[in-house]
């Protein structure tokens, strides 16, 4: 993110922005007056059904000009084009990500494609297709995975690692981007999960 002033007003693209992280971050983009138009991305283009629905209903309202959802594989390099080089955008974060947990003993190439593709490759492609575009801002949802590691998780763990390099990469050579590493979040994202699963053996203990 940009140092400095507040962000400038303009069009903002959340991939992964129907998931719990995205629509939150969305949420506070347009509800702080940063956000003119918000461009979620998802790979379904769905909304879920109960808080996501809900969430984007209450967004889509006089707080901001237009709510756009696209689907849009962003691990994909046709559909990352789609969704960044049409109207320029202001700034784009890359909330996109899977989990798909198993032991490195036990893990195949499909489980590490099926985590590194939503995640590292998409933003390689983001990278790459906004090299000279002057944004506001370039956030890289990232985890404490990155640096601690989870039991299960080597392929997270190494996705989300290649966002904080690429950000590294990226302002050594002047140019914009963050990477946020995020801890499990209650009741947002893949990590709610890891919430919902204590609260249960705490009750069974």
């Amino acid at each position: 993110v940009r140092d400095g002033p507040a962000l400038a007003h303009g069009l903002y693209a959340i991939t992964g922005g129907l998931g719990g992280l995205g629509l939150q971050a969305a949420k506070m983009l347009i509800e702080n007056g940063i956000a003119g138009s918000v461009l979620v991305s998802s790979r379904s283009g769905l909304a879920t059904a109960g808080k996501g629905q809900n969430l984007i209903t209450r967004l889509m309202s006089p707080h901001v000009a237009a709510i756009q959802i696209m689907a849009c594989d962003v691990g994909q390099l046709a559909d990352a084009c789609a969704l960044l080089t049409g109207e320029p955008v202001t700034g784009v974060l890359h909330a996109a990500g899977i989990l798909a947990d198993r032991l490195l003993r036990s893990q195949s190439a499909s489980g590490m494609d099926s985590v590194m593709v939503p995640k590292a490759l998409a933003a390689s492609h983001i990278h790459a297709i906004l090299a000279s575009a002057s944004l506001e801002a370039l956030g890289f949802f990232s985890s404490v995975a990155s640096t601690f590691g989870n039991v299960g998780q080597a392929n997270y763990a190494s996705a989300n690692s290649y966002l904080d390099l690429l950000t590294s990469s990226r302002r050594h050579r002047g140019t914009l981007a963050s990477s946020i590493q995020l801890p499990p979040v209650r009741d947002s994202g893949m990590g709610a999960a890891t919430f919902n699963t204590a609260q249960l053996d705490g009750m069974g203990a």
